[in-house]
């Protein structure tokens, strides 16, 4: 069984705390967590320096698959 989904990719800075599907610059589809100002580095990806990251989706957003 076959089911099409779409991802919405987006760029830019995320603009909530969460788990995203994210593509680098070295084509590279991976997880990774968006944090929130905890330290002196500021609003940043937990795995991947900000500059790595080409767009990002948040997970909840994604359909699961239907059976």
């Amino acid at each position: 069984m076959t089911q099409n989904t779409t991802i919405q990719w987006q760029t830019g800075t995320p603009k909530e705390t969460g788990k995203y599907l994210i593509t680098t610059k070295y084509h590279e589809v991976e997880v990774d967590m968006w944090l929130p100002a905890p330290d002196e580095y500021g609003d940043h990806w937990e795995r991947h320096y900000d500059e790595d990251v080409i767009a990002w989706c948040l997970i909840e957003s994604i359909e699961p698959f239907k059976f």
